[in-house]
């Protein structure tokens, strides 16, 4: 069984001060790793966008140091609110090149950018559609596909947040009508849980390691439940398990479940 760890929409400042909405996301952040690093075991973590707030080569210096110690592989994917080209020149780590495939045991985990500069909205554009469709069709037998990005390829029923979606979404899912389907796409972006069935396809979204945006909301509007992160266990058979993991008092507000 391979167990990956999905942190996303960490928002780190360059400056240690600054608040969003009122919580100290370097704090949020560490205690999120804290309590991550005393449960189980994982193989590979993946941080799945707007790791910075404001883009600053300080937010990535702070961010590189906060996972210096771990001992699994990272896989950074940016999100609207990153500068891809910042952290390479804050310290030589930067994002994961993508489109990127991993393979562990016979999973296969599809790595993806929706990052455009300057806007709120994402796109995968026409090279990473064509990278998609070719990589899932040669999908050798007995193997699984996941795929992770920044913004979800679904409406989550939140109309201030699907205005800031994935523009690409109908051409995403003409790829996967034409070529053996993933197993379930995970993403982040929305801070909050998300799980619905689509195409044979299973959409995910996780927490925010800081602030939670509430479910279905017209407006922005803050949701008082915990920060938290996603657990994936890939069985060899064929199986997934996946959960949420919230961290009470990571935010420093009070917790309601």
């Amino acid at each position: 069984m391979t167990r990956i760890v999905q942190l996303t929409d960490t928002h780190i400042y360059a400056d240690a001060a600054a608040r969003f909405d009122g919580v100290d996301t370097r704090a949020s952040l560490r205690a999120v790793l804290a309590h991550l690093h005393a449960g189980p075991p994982y193989d590979l973590l993946v941080l799945s966008g707007d790791l910075s707030m404001d883009g600053s080569r300080a937010s990535y210096a702070w961010l590189a140091e906060a996972l210096a110690e771990e001992s699994v592989p990272v896989v950074a994917l940016p999100g609207n609110h990153d500068d891809p080209a910042c952290w390479a020149a804050a310290d030589g780590t930067g994002f994961t090149p993508t489109p990127t495939l991993l393979t562990r045991g016979n999973w296969r985990l599809l790595m993806l950018d929706t990052h455009i500069d300057g806007v709120a909205h994402g796109a995968l554009g026409p090279g990473q559609l064509a990278w998609l469709e070719r990589t899932l069709a040669a999908r050798p037998a007995g193997c699984c596909d996941v795929l992770f990005l920044h913004h979800p390829p679904l409406a989550i029923d939140s109309p201030w947040i699907d205005a800031m979606g994935l523009r690409d979404a109908a051409a995403f899912w003409q790829v996967l009508a034409a070529a053996p389907r993933p197993v379930a796409c995970i993403a982040g972006h929305v801070h909050q849980t998300f799980d619905r069935r689509h195409a044979g396809v299973r959409v995910l979204t996780t927490p925010s390691t800081c602030v939670q945006f509430q479910p279905r909301s017209a407006h922005y509007a803050v949701d008082a439940r915990a920060p938290g992160y996603r657990v994936l266990e890939l069985c060899a058979d064929g199986r997934f398990a996946t959960e949420i993991v919230r961290v009470p008092g990571a935010d420093g507000q009070p917790f309601d479940a």
